[in-house]
């Protein structure tokens, strides 16, 4: 594999990052702003390294030099570097890796003694001299930022990747590469952590997206017993398992929770963008997930969850140009009942092959195999297969304010529902395209009347033969204000408050971060489109926020 610096996918930046950021633009840490719904971490961000040493010709307390084949035994410095990075850490001190680190660090972890006013970096020279990482490193302990450092591991290194543990360490602005063999490569997170970010890395080719069996390698992998997780603004792509995978396991939904997963680009994994099983408190927001296939290990979803974790959001984001878009799968025997699919654009969502439209299984824009209580409120899915399809027969899917293309294939629905869960759920203030296509078990088929005057549902819901939009290069739908998605919405606030109630953030927005409602109603679809009067939600009762 060659060594080539894969950069982000440029098109749609200006809405992903702010002031048209790039990944790998380094120099302004105040350009950070926080994803719509995620606290800001209170380490890791803004904190910068110490400068070096002037006329650094001799060893400094606090200060080591490290590059390959060195021989001096003190700290070193750039005319006389040591070999390797000292261990343990102490705190304050800042290590400068010269060129390729070929140590290992798996069995004999590195251990940093970092405090919140004395944290440890390890860094390459400067923003454009990267070090470079070619075996596994294992990071443990406490306050530690490792910046300016890549990885570049082959087939030869068998098994590398970084793995931080402990507590409050960072990984930001590397270019981290993996190679074909079975899990080489990536950045991870490992059990027992709490309180790590991830920022503005680019995570890629761990194992090969291209292999005829489960290679299962993530770009990022959380597991058990880790909270207070954030990832944010990073590149995930090409990797052969999903570009990030949260996974308590056998540990429950309480052992992981509180993961931020915000702004983030994930494309061409072999199985999805992102991806949660067993956890809790899971937000995934205003993240750009396009580019996945169905596969031997992979439904092609573009994020989802699947065994049941509890209380996860994915809101805010553009998934498209995926098989499916979000999915939520089988619970398995999972305990978790509440989720949420707030303020996203879902579109150009089409499976390769046969679609069968008497299955409610199929993929579509919004796929509900799981979960219980399911609120689907705010977003915008255009150009799809089919809109919402469910098997599921128990609890609730609230779907309200949605704008739904028509199918683009003959014979999908807008909405295909499980029989007995139309009259537990509330379908109303959407807006379907076309004639209004709904089914209902496996064989009732009605439209909007029979939506409204059989089930006493949708009386505020629309049909329309045309939807203007302002705009809707690079899939920005923004409907205009004479389109029926103007002014009537309905200001049904419950997903809102619950998220409030839950974590101290105002998510009552749009998909741009303006607030919600407008002129005194909300609009229907993901795009606040007049007006910038917005109600305040009661206040948090009993808010959760960053809790251990």
């Amino acid at each position: 594999m060659d060594n080539t610096r894969y950069h982000l996918h440029t098109p749609r930046l200006s809405r992903l990052f702010v002031l048209g950021l790039l990944i790998f633009s380094h120099a302004a840490y105040s350009d950070y702003i926080p994803p719509l719904g995620v606290p800001a971490p209170d380490f890791g961000i803004d904190n910068v390294a110490p400068a070096l040493p002037t006329n650094w010709g001799s060893n400094q307390d606090g200060f080591y030099y490290v590059r390959s084949g060195g021989g001096n035994s003190g700290n070193g410095y750039p005319d006389d570097p040591r070999s390797t990075i000292p261990d343990p850490i102490p705190a304050g001190s800042v290590i400068v890796i010269e060129g390729t680190y070929t140590t290992k660090h798996e069995s004999n972890p590195l251990t940093a003694n970092g405090t919140s006013d004395q944290p440890v970096y390890i860094r390459g020279i400067d923003e454009a001299n990267h070090a470079v990482l070619k075996q596994k490193i294992v990071v443990e302990g406490s306050y530690y930022v490792i910046e300016y450092v890549d990885g570049q591991w082959d087939n030869s290194s068998y098994n590398g990747k970084l793995h931080l543990s402990g507590d409050h360490g960072v990984v930001r602005f590397g270019d981290f590469r993996g190679d074909t063999n079975r899990c080489v490569g990536g950045v991870h997170i490992n059990s027992g952590s709490s309180y790590h970010v991830l920022f503005r890395n680019n995570i890629h080719h761990a194992g090969d997206a291209n292999a005829t069996y489960d290679q299962d390698c993530h770009g990022t992998s959380i597991g058990r017993n880790i909270n207070n997780i954030w990832i944010l603004e990073n590149e995930y792509s090409y990797n052969s398992g999903d570009g990030i995978q949260i996974n308590a396991g056998s540990a429950g939904n309480d052992s992981t929770h509180h993961i931020y997963i915000g702004k983030n680009v994930s494309h061409h994994n072999k199985q999805t963008g992102m991806w949660t099983k067993q956890a809790r408190d899971i937000i995934f927001s205003e993240n750009d997930i396009y580019g996945h296939v169905r596969s031997d290990s992979s439904g092609g979803s573009g994020t989802g969850f699947q065994y049941g974790p509890d209380y996860v959001w994915f809101i805010f984001n553009h998934i498209h140009d995926n098989e499916s878009g979000i999915m939520l799968a089988s619970d398995s025997g999972g305990t978790g009942r509440d989720h949420f699919i707030i303020g996203n654009e879902i579109y150009n969502i089409h499976k390769q092959g046969a679609y069968d439209v008497n299955n409610s299984w199929e993929s579509a824009a919004i796929g509900v195999w799981g979960s219980t209580n399911t609120y689907i409120v705010g977003n915008t899915i255009w150009n799809v297969d089919a809109g919402i399809n469910s098997p599921r027969g128990r609890g609730k899917i609230d779907i309200i304010n949605n704008i739904i293309d028509a199918p683009s294939v003959d014979g999908a629905n807008h909405i295909y529902f499980y029989m007995d869960l139309i009259d537990t759920s509330r379908v109303d203030h959407n807006v379907f395209l076309n004639a209004v296509k709904l089914r209902l078990g496996s064989s009732t088929q009605i439209d909007l009347d029979g939506l409204q005057s059989i089930h006493n549902q949708g009386q505020n819901s629309y049909a329309v033969d045309d939807l203007p939009f302002t705009s809707s290069q690079d899939g920005d739908f923004i409907p205009a204000s004479t389109s029926a998605a103007a002014q009537n919405g309905d200001n049904a606030l419950e997903a809102y408050q619950i998220f409030q109630n839950r974590y101290g953030i105002d998510i009552l927005k749009d998909i741009t971060g303006a607030p919600r409602i407008a002129d005194g109603v909300v609009e229907i679809g993901a795009y606040e489109i007049s007006g910038t009067t917005s109600p305040a939600l009661a206040p948090p009762s009993a808010p959760v926020l960053v809790a251990d």
